[in-house]
């Protein structure tokens, strides 16, 4: 029976996983493509680099590190051999929210204190995407839609050894949410050739998952001028995750009194696990007003058990393979006022490409290069930056052909862009 068919075909992942960091995230660091590892002296550098924000020369309070914009894109072969999949979607991303204080006194007058606690939310990776599109001919309708969100939320202390030497230490929870629907709709199967044939499936997926990990960081100056960072995240610490899976398939031919019905639901438990993450950075700042900085970032390969079904037992493994990734920024400050910033990154995937066969629970491979533009506002007390991120995706996935009766699995390939507006403000006290 063609029900149980397309529903075994269409299974999907059971934890949908991004890319590590789709966008750079924190005010300056955004604007200057995220290569903030060795100039990590803020709030938001503790993502970077716990040991930043020991340098931090007062207390300050993130108001908001926000990205609004739009994501589009097609794929050729995602519903069928000659159809393509168009889409475009709204996303509002509040990528950096956190404070910094000094803890205690320093013995020297007009110097911040060695200690400085930080506080902090960030969202790293978030994509939304709602879209109906019809195919072959207009004979069957797809409905997709998916929603990804990791969210990372914890303290950083950190402690400046000397004027040269800074340390620091986070500790984040990290929280994983995920769902998404595929609807079929075929209102005249080619397997059929008349009018009052009908066959639905419709397949939901929805999970969560919560974790912890640290941070360790560490930001030298060797000699005037010249910062040199380094930070070591450990492998998320899987602590709860539950999800999921239900099916639904109908199917009635008139022509000939027959019809079908079959449901299904099952839960499941399982982590969502990021690997090990180490980072580089070397910065360069010029007495003329300009800094220069780089940063490499290397996510270790991991295998590991994601998920296993409550009534099998069954159990689903992920493969993540060893990822480098690599940004280059720059930032010019005018009059002690004024800042310009731009930067270049990439964001690789961690996934092999999917291949046709199986159950079709391979992720998307998505290969990201991407470039900011910033422009900031600066006084003794505030920090307002406006800006344009933006981002040209190469994706492999699987697609399935619902024509000529059968249901297959091809791959697909396609290209994404992104161009979101970036707006931070932050105060310092």
């Amino acid at each position: 029976m063609r029900v149980p068919m397309l529903l075994a075909v269409l299974s999907l992942p059971a934890f949908g996983q991004v890319n590590y960091q789709p966008f750079p995230i924190g005010e300056r660091a955004s604007g200057m493509g995220g290569a903030f590892t060795a100039l990590a002296d803020d709030e938001g550098g503790a993502w970077y680099n716990p040991g930043g924000p020991a340098f931090a020369r007062g207390n300050s309070l993130s108001v908001s590190t926000s990205l609004y914009g739009a994501t589009f894109g097609s794929t050729q072969g995602l519903l069928g051999t000659t159809d393509t999949f168009s889409y475009s979607t709204i996303n509002l991303v509040p990528s950096t929210a956190g404070s910094l204080w000094h803890l205690g006194s320093s013995p020297f007058e007009g110097v911040p204190s060695k200690w400085v606690l930080a506080l902090n939310v960030f969202t790293p990776s978030m994509f939304q995407l709602e879209q109906r599109t019809d195919t072959a001919g207009g004979v069957s309708n797809v409905y997709q839609s998916q929603s990804q969100r990791r969210l990372y939320a914890g303290p950083t202390l950190a402690y400046r050894v000397n004027h040269r030497v800074g340390i620091g230490l986070s500790l984040h929870g990290q929280l994983d949410t995920a769902t998404r629907t595929l609807s079929v709709l075929e209102r005249a199967p080619q397997m059929m050739n008349q009018v009052n044939t009908f066959l639905g499936v419709t397949q939901a997926v929805d999970a969560q998952a919560i974790g912890l990990g640290f941070a360790l960081g560490i930001r030298v100056q060797p000699i005037d001028g010249l910062w040199l960072g380094a930070s070591l995240r450990t492998p998320t610490i899987g602590l709860w995750g539950r999800g999921s899976v239900y099916e639904q398939g109908v199917y009635s031919a008139q022509a000939q009194n027959v019809s079908a019905a079959i449901s299904q639901s099952r839960n499941f438990s399982g982590n969502l696990i990021i690997p090990t993450r180490l980072g580089l950075g070397a910065a360069w700042v010029f007495t003329n007003g300009w800094t220069v900085s780089a940063d490499v970032s290397l996510h270790l390969p991991l295998t590991y058990q994601q998920v296993t079904f409550d009534d099998t037992h069954e159990v689903a493994n992920e493969q993540l393979n060893a990822v480098v990734n690599a940004s280059v920024g720059a930032e010019l400050v005018l009059k002690e006022s004024y800042a310009l910033r731009a930067g270049l990154f990439t964001d690789l995937s961690p996934y092999p490409a999917p291949e046709p066969g199986g159950m079709g629970n391979g992720n998307d491979q998505a290969t990201t290069f991407g470039a900011t533009l910033a422009f900031a506002l600066l006084s003794e007390r505030t920090s307002t930056s406006v800006g344009l991120v933006g981002a040209l995706t190469s994706l492999r996935q699987l697609g399935y052909d619902f024509q000529n009766g059968t249901t297959t699995m091809l791959a697909a390939s396609g290209t994404q862009g992104r161009l979101y507006l970036l707006f931070s403000s932050s105060f310092n006290y």
